[in-house]
């Protein structure tokens, strides 16, 4: 039910209203985009655990996204590198085994990177900058 109040609250942000429309819709479409990345960020690393360890979908996707704002909001730590996988592993050391925690949280560092290398090269394929 959570999910569904904060769909419809952003929802309402594409109705144009107001002097400034454009603006509204902007920002509604960036926060659904933003929902939707901690939401396929999250599942990719509960689903990637659940391989390695017993442990439900809600729990590893909260914890997953509880992790990378960890890292995200920590000075000093260039893509959030120690404290996401501290705080993935202090998550869920009594959940699971903490050697299954690490290695879920190497793995899915592997991945995301893999991830971001893709998205790079692709994004560098689209949007070729004019030779100055």
């Amino acid at each position: 039910p959570g999910v569904a109040v904060v769909v419809i609250a952003f929802a309402g942000l594409l109705v144009p209203a107001g002097p400034r429309p454009a603006l509204r819709r902007t920002l509604a479409l960036s926060s659904l985009a933003g929902m939707a990345f901690f939401a396929i960020m999250g599942l990719s690393a509960a689903l990637l655990l659940a391989r390695l360890a017993p442990l439900p979908l809600a729990p590893g996707t909260g914890g997953a996204v509880a992790s990378w704002i960890a890292g995200f909001v920590t000075p000093g730590a260039p893509g959030g590198l120690g404290p996401r996988e501290a705080a993935f592993v202090a998550l869920f050391s009594g959940r699971i085994a903490g050697e299954a925690a690490l290695l879920g949280m190497a793995l899915f560092r592997g991945v995301t990177t893999l991830g971001d290398l893709v998205c790079f090269v692709l994004g560098r394929a689209i949007f070729r900058l004019p030779a100055a």
